[in-house]
């Protein structure tokens, strides 16, 4: 049995796609990472969103709209394919 229908679905992607690409890095700007990549001790090594990775596994979600979204761990959630 499905979790959510089709529509639904695609729904769900478009809603991540955009907190993504709007909210997620905006809303960490308290934490001790914000901005690592301004750095100039090197200690950047990139902005993940691994709970979106994990969502998308645990509900079935087609995330190829991801691929390119910078803050998606879309080759974490593909390693094994």
């Amino acid at each position: 049995m499905s979790l959510a229908t089709r529509g639904e679905k695609e729904k769900a992607v478009e809603r991540l796609k955009l907190y993504l690409d709007k909210e997620w890095y905006k809303g960490h700007s308290d934490t001790g990472w914000y901005a690592n990549h301004k750095s100039k001790h090197d200690t950047y090594a990139g902005y993940w969103n691994w709970e979106s990775g994990a969502l998308v596994q645990v509900l079935g979600l087609d995330d190829s709209s991801l691929k390119d979204q910078q803050y998606y761990p879309y080759d974490m959630v593909h390693w094994n394919d």
